[in-house]
């Protein structure tokens, strides 16, 4: 089958009462019948069609969605408890060594004194 869609310059129509798909439609409709012969192809699928390792993303309105959501919710919360903790402690640390160290400091300033 030879490609009818384009036309040169020459095929195209001079009657300025059909447009250019009109005059293609009319060039191969059937006389007797006046139905069109040539019928166009039309891709309604790829085939083969692409194939993939993972499944598609659930939408996150469904239920599996809606839970791994919470589930990633839960885990960040729980990082950030542990994250939280950590520095609590580490603050808790810091906070004694310097009471300590201001605690000798007083105590040498005294003596200091005294003398």
């Amino acid at each position: 089958m030879s490609n009818t869609s384009t036309l040169s310059k020459k095929e195209i129509p001079h009657e300025r009462f059909q447009n250019r798909s009109e005059w293609m439609n009319n060039q191969f409709k059937d006389n007797n019948t006046e139905s069109l012969d040539w019928i166009p192809e039309i891709i309604l699928h790829i085939n083969p069609a692409p194939t993939y390792h993972d499944e598609a993303l659930k939408s996150g309105n469904s239920h599996q969605g809606l839970s791994k959501r919470r589930y990633s919710e839960g885990m960040e919360k729980f990082k950030n408890g542990l994250i939280k903790k950590n520095m609590m402690e580490e603050k808790t640390q810091t906070g004694r060594l310097y009471a300590h160290l201001k605690h000798i400091e007083m105590k040498n300033t005294i003596t200091n004194i005294k003398r």
